[in-house]
């Protein structure tokens, strides 16, 4: 059984490479997205929070896209896996403003059940919702904090596997199960 957390820059396509992987494992796909903001753009109480992702974390296996640096402890207790999806600045921001604007054009829910849209003001304007500010602002903090992790590990012991190029994504997901195991050992 994988348990896997998916961590990196917004746009730096931790969910794409979440959503691949859980469908070549047969494993359920958790977006921590999805539950943190599971309504109109309105943070939940934290107790809350922990709870529904607590709910999740409970299943045998899965894959799950998130960072929230104050949940580790209690997605980490049980991962087996930490991959970092570290794509070039350049390329997260390209990939940040692509997938805000089609979200823009859309009109489309982020995350499923909820009414999350992406509108020009939330996208460029509101620091406390932009998923685009958002990854302005973290990018750095992301890259020195997985780094220092990637060096000096976790106290989990959990390995942890650093995907830096989208033709490592692609090696990757061509030979998952191996790269796990290897990570493992």
């Amino acid at each position: 059984m994988y348990r896997i957390n998916i961590v990196g820059s917004s746009g730096s396509g931790k969910s794409t490479l979440a959503k691949a992987l859980s469908k070549k494992l047969n494993t359920p796909y958790i977006e921590m997205d999805k539950i943190f903001w599971s309504g109109h753009w309105v943070e939940p109480e934290e107790e809350q929070f922990l709870n529904d992702l607590q709910n999740e974390l409970n299943q045998d296996s899965w894959v799950l896209d998130g960072n929230f640096n104050r949940t580790s402890k209690l997605k980490w207790e049980r991962a087996t896996h930490i991959i970092w999806v570290d794509s070039s600045f350049p390329r997260t921001l390209f990939q940040s403003l692509k997938r805000n604007t089609q979200r823009m054009l859309s009109k489309e829910p982020l995350w499923e059940g909820t009414e999350c849209r992406e509108t020009f003001a939330r996208t460029y304007f509101n620091k406390n919702t932009s998923i685009l500010w958002w990854m302005l602002t973290n990018y750095s903090h992301n890259r020195k904090r997985y780094s220092k992790l990637l060096k000096e590990g976790n106290e989990y012991g959990i390995p942890m596997i650093h995907l830096k190029s989208l033709k490592e994504i692609e090696a990757f997901l061509g030979n998952y199960v191996s790269i796990l195991d290897e990570a493992s050992l």
